[in-house]
């Protein structure tokens, strides 16, 4: 599950955020988004990227292309930053077993129901870890 600040990171340059997209990509792990998130997302991008509208369409359809979007049914008031209970709320939908971010408020609850909460860094260290 992939937070607002990765995926954009992720759409501009290189580095570990696209290094983490790019599994989802390839179908090592699976992502999960909702309409909520990309609506955050075109917004970013309009707002402080100056994306096109060609280049917004475009970004949003190639999230689309390797996400599973959810319609969550429930809400969730857990996060002291109220923006951030969108991506909670789906990451609740999708049962995921993680949320990349780099957001301070998300990175602080560290787990939510079950699901850790890592950077792009720290969650590419994890399935890097040889088992032992």
């Amino acid at each position: 599950m992939f937070d607002t600040n990765v995926l954009v990171s992720a759409s501009y340059w290189f580095g570990d955020p696209k290094r983490t997209i790019d599994l989802a990509v390839s179908g090592v792990i699976k992502s999960f988004s909702s309409l909520s998130i990309l609506n955050e997302y075109r917004g970013v991008l309009a707002r402080d990227i100056f994306e096109s509208v060609e280049g917004i369409v475009k970004k949003v359809e190639f999230i689309e292309s390797f996400s599973v979007i959810l319609y969550p049914s429930c809400r969730v008031f857990a996060c002291e930053d109220s923006d951030d209970n969108k991506v909670l709320e789906t990451t609740f939908e999708a049962k995921a077993d993680y949320i990349i971010t780099n957001d301070r408020h998300l990175l602080k609850m560290k787990k939510f129901k079950g699901t850790f909460i890592t950077t792009p860094k720290d969650f590419l260290d994890i399935i890097n870890k040889p088992n032992l």
